[in-house]
């Protein structure tokens, strides 16, 4: 029912219609042919699909094979959920690339609503233009075997029923937005503190001041359903966590890229690989998982400097990041075989740089590059955004808390693919601040649409 303007809206832009369904209908059909709708992750979301309809467990592995405990709670179950329905169905992989594509045109025309309830302008081309060519990335993951388009489509909700909750203040569109948190839970662990903010943000917005009560006690939703998943996951494996996905990032990201900085591959692979002997050893699945955080926990301590620098490198990468890892990976290429600039920079210099550019084909390198120049375009008109007295307090910190939030979390592993499911809500933020940019061209269109 909230919904329901969707087809009356969008078809009354056919331009936009053409260009969302033509650019996703040709993505699908390259990935149908070329095979290239896997990633490693794909495997073990369709190892748990396959759990689910036949164990009802979301183990994520191969029963077949020796169990491995950290596979319970690798990833929450909801994306091997809809897989296994869409399986009912079919189990060609064509229906499950339709499905996601259908989500992301939606999610870009949830994010277009945005736009036109906020800012209205003539910028919708100019919106469907910049996500498709400069950020490749939300036709190649619509047609992959990933999570990310349905934590896409569950963070688009969550952002859709706040703003109803703040506008009408109804008790139906805030549980609705909680069960959207949740349903971010059951997707990805990445939003393992989202709740945390949402709590913060319900305390400070001074528009919320007669229905504070009931919407920090609706927090409750989501918290809910994190104690679940972890005593059901500490049932299996004895160790109550959400996500062992965290400590396997702890170790082989965060510990071990901290050390490498400071004292090389060699070293950081000697550290580790002591952390994960002392690990094997221990008799339970609890040990070792303690085993691992701490020593993790102290490599990272050890080098605090350098895990701190390689995270704000990590957070800018979030925002700037020039898709060139999807486009190659997406394309059939084995990025894991080839060295990027920064390697050739570190043997060789500048000269390095050079070397590894003319090995490249000079338009893919200027569209790469442009790609940088757009996306740090974006990261200024997000700043501009966040300070646009024009708009309500409570859209700013909604739509910059929750960028900001992924950007932080996932820190020194932000690239394109983490910035996905926000990646809308950064183009909105943008259009709506575009209105307000001293251009005269651009207020001359904007005050001509409005009229």
């Amino acid at each position: 029912m909230y919904f329901h303007a969707f087809n009356t809206y969008i078809l009354k832009n056919k331009t936009l219609l053409f260009l969302l369904v033509l650019l996703h209908a040709l993505m699908l059909i390259y990935a149908y042919c070329s095979g290239t709708v896997y990633m490693k992750d794909s495997a073990e979301y369709l190892n748990q699909a396959f759990n689910l309809k036949h164990y009802a467990s979301w183990y994520c592995g191969n029963f077949s094979n020796p169990v491995q405990p950290e596979l319970y709670s690798m990833r929450p179950p909801l994306y091997g959920f809809l897989l296994m329905m869409l399986h009912f169905i079919s189990e060609n992989v064509i229906l499950i690339s339709l499905v996601q594509s259908l989500l992301s045109i939606f999610n870009l025309y949830i994010a277009l609503r945005l736009v036109d309830k906020f800012a209205p302008s003539s910028f919708k081309i100019f919106f469907v233009l910049s996500t498709l060519l400069f950020f490749p990335s939300q036709l190649i993951y619509s047609e992959m075997i990933m999570s990310e388009m349905l934590l896409q489509f569950f963070v688009m909700c969550c952002v859709y029923f706040l703003i109803l909750y703040m506008e009408k203040k109804s008790i139906v569109h805030l549980l609705i937005f909680q069960v959207a948190v949740s349903c971010t839970l059951l997707t990805k662990p990445v939003f393992i503190a989202f709740p945390v903010f949402i709590i913060i943000l319900f305390s400070i917005l001074p528009s919320l001041k007669s229905f504070r009560g009931k919407a920090l006690y609706s927090c409750s939703i989501p918290v809910l359903v994190i104690l679940l998943i972890s005593f059901n996951n500490y049932r299996h494996t004895g160790y109550f966590e959400y996500s062992s996905i965290a400590r396997k990032l702890s170790v082989n990201y965060h510990a071990f890229y901290s050390v490498s900085y400071d004292e090389g591959n060699a070293s950081a692979l000697l550290q580790i690989d002591s952390v994960q002997q002392d690990a094997s050893i221990q008799t339970s699945y609890s040990e070792k998982a303690e085993v691992l955080q701490s020593g993790a926990g102290r490599l990272i301590g050890q080098h605090l400097d350098s895990y701190i620098f390689l995270t704000v490198k990590g957070i800018l990468l979030f925002f700037i990041d020039h898709s060139r890892y999807d486009l190659e990976t997406f394309s059939g290429k084995k990025i894991s075989e080839e060295n990027g600039f920064m390697e050739y920079y570190k043997k060789s210099g500048w000269s390095g740089i050079v070397d590894y550019i003319n090995q490249l084909n000079f338009f893919y390198v200027l569209y790469l590059f442009v790609s940088m120049l757009f996306n740090a375009m974006l990261l200024f008109g997000l700043m501009r955004f966040s300070l646009l007295h024009q708009q309500p307090l409570f859209l700013r910190l909604l739509l910059t808390g929750t960028i900001l939030y992924l950007a932080i979390i996932t820190g020194m592993t932000g690239t394109t693919r983490f910035r996905l499911p926000v990646f809308p809500l950064l183009l909105a933020a943008n259009l709506i601040a575009l209105k307000y940019y001293s251009f005269p061209f651009i207020k001359k269109r904007t005050a001509e649409v409005c009229e």
